[in-house]
């Protein structure tokens, strides 16, 4: 068995609509991450869909950032 973990950052969908909806908001999370734009749900399908791949059967127990690079440039908060 292989196991891994897709951990998304902000991701534009009915749950964070009250976030992207606000123009204000949703600038200022646009200009903290260095993509400069919020994740779509494309873009979290996407990597699931690599994840999923037979060819990529070496790769397992990895965590991977689906974030626009926010956590590399981000401290991690601590718990």
């Amino acid at each position: 068995l292989r196991f891994n973990v897709v951990a998304p950052g902000l991701t534009e969908t009915e749950l964070t609509k009250a976030l992207t909806q606000n123009e204000a908001m949703r600038k200022a999370s646009e200009q903290m991450h260095p993509l400069g734009r919020i994740g779509q749900t494309t873009d979290i399908a996407q990597v699931i869909y690599f994840f999923l791949q037979p060819e990529n059967n070496w790769i397992t127990g990895q965590v991977l950032a689906v974030d626009g690079g926010l956590s590399s440039v981000k401290p991690r908060m601590k718990a």
